[in-house]
């Protein structure tokens, strides 16, 4: 009976949540799809002549970028809290799929934005608007709206830099498992400032500068989402369980 009352008392309905999660995931599959159909373009897969990720992933590229896995994290954790309100576990994810976003967010607009191919066209723009920036809000305002179920736990600033650090390796191997392998002297990237050999746009070849300016990359995917995992907390004044007890389902 308990529970009933606590469900009841809900200011925001469960299938709001999980129709704005399944809105996400749809439109970002959507995108993914038509990346790879109508909207596919090969010259893409060379950026000012050196290879991205798509010269190795031709029309399935999108799948493999940090924007589109976490606007499905996001999608699928709206749908999930929707349906298992009361799991704590559930909860701490979702948390984690805004921190992740919050990168997306903040490292798209900060280095990524400016390229000209990315306002071009309507499909391009209108695209990256909403996987950039509306999902991201609808994720801020359900955190916001939500902010006092929550209870955070050391797990999640573990999980979120794992999540970073995890997908930059990823970028690490991509680049060097494909050096002289579509150019000479360079391998595929992700993004422009994930390239391991030129890291953070330097163009130059100093290697003291290289090896200093890959750490600040490894320092950054440590430092922001921890960063983020705090503001969040700091800003919506979200409870933090410093217990190392097992995550349960609330009564």
């Amino acid at each position: 009976m308990k529970q009933k009352n606590v469900i009841k008392n809900y200011s925001t309905p469960n299938w709001v949540l999980s129709f704005f999660g399944c809105i996400i995931l749809t439109t970002t599959l959507c995108f993914i799809i038509l990346n790879a159909t109508a909207f596919y373009n090969p010259d893409q897969n060379f950026y000012s002549g050196l290879p991205t990720i798509g010269a190795v992933f031709k029309q399935w590229t999108s799948i493999f970028y940090f924007t589109y896995l976490t606007n499905i994290f996001l999608g699928v954790m709206l749908i999930l809290i929707g349906w298992k309100r009361q799991s704590t576990v559930i909860k701490r994810l979702f948390f984690l799929s805004i921190t992740l976003i919050t990168v997306t967010f903040l490292v798209y607009w900060a280095l990524i934005s400016y390229k000209k191919s990315t306002w071009e066209t309507a499909y391009s723009a209108i695209k990256s608007l909403i996987t950039h920036e509306i999902h991201p809000i609808i994720g801020f305002v359900f955190l916001i709206l939500l902010r006092k179920e929550i209870v955070l736990g050391r797990k999640n600033v573990y999980l979120a830099i794992g999540s970073v650090l995890v997908y930059i390796l990823f970028a690490f191997v991509l680049y060097w498992a494909t050096y002289n392998v579509f150019i000479q002297n360079d391998g595929a990237t992700i993004y422009t400032f994930l390239n391991f050999a030129h890291p953070l746009f330097y163009k130059g070849a100093n290697i003291g500068v290289i090896i200093v300016l890959n750490a600040l990359i490894i320092i950054l995917a440590i430092s922001l989402p921890i960063g983020l995992t705090l503001f969040w907390k700091a800003v919506l004044k979200i409870k933090f369980d410093t217990s190392n007890s097992k995550c349960k389902k609330q009564d």
